[in-house]
């Protein structure tokens, strides 16, 4: 994958191409989800659950496990054991199985390749995964808003796929209409309260409830 290196909110990559970054947190730990720059973060809604003794992340009919790292990054976790979070995942965190040493099975999501993009140094794949879709009131009030967006579908509420872009090795062979397994580096993953929208990592950000409309 291309090195990266954080100059402000500016990504800057090994082949010279720049992108605004993808993910604020503000003062509290908000999340905000920019437009500008491209891929942008994924997010998609889990459920959490225990099993086999560890914590799982279950999305539509895949189920990921998060390790004791991931759990240590965010203690707040253990407050959300059965509901529902909003995780983050960066496209970076994501890799083609078929290029990754070990993938086990509950570190890979399946999706059928909807776009593949050869960027020179790296392979932007679009993926589409039988995931509950992450809407902001703000992306709800534009999709409505037919004056706004006349090309854009009127709701996603009832959507129970989503999008995922990930950064792939260039050597990777997907094609596009193909299923691809794809590798999720799970201890790098971000964690939302889906009401608040605050970042959760400590207990009192477990806690706090500052409804900003998010689904």
């Amino acid at each position: 994958m291309a090195e990266v290196s954080f100059e402000g909110v500016t990504k800057t990559y090994a082949d010279g191409t720049t992108a605004v970054r993808d993910m604020d947190l503000s003062d509290d730990g908000e999340f905000m989800v920019l437009v500008i720059g491209s891929p942008t973060m994924n997010m998609i809604e889990v459920k959490l659950e225990r099993g086999d003794g560890h914590l799982t992340a279950r999305t539509g009919s895949q189920t990921l496990s998060l390790d004791e790292r991931v759990l240590a990054a965010h203690p707040a976790l253990a407050a959300y054991e059965g509901r529902r979070v909003v995780m983050g995942i960066r496209p970076e965190d994501l890799e083609d199985v078929a290029l990754v040493d070990a993938a086990p099975p509950d570190l890979r999501l399946r999706g059928k390749v909807l776009l593949r993009e050869a960027l020179g140094s790296e392979l932007v794949v679009h993926f589409e995964v039988d995931a509950p879709p992450v809407l902001t009131e703000d992306a709800r009030e534009l999709l409505e808003d037919r004056s706004i967006a006349p090309d854009m579908p009127a709701s996603t509420e009832e959507d129970r796929t989503s999008t995922l872009v990930g950064r792939f090795d260039p050597a990777s062979g997907v094609r596009e209409g193909q299923v691809v397994e794809v590798a999720v580096q799970t201890r790098a993953v971000h964690f939302f309260d889906p009401d608040s929208g605050l970042a959760v990592y400590d207990e009192v950000g477990a806690v706090e409830r500052s409804p900003i409309g998010v689904a």
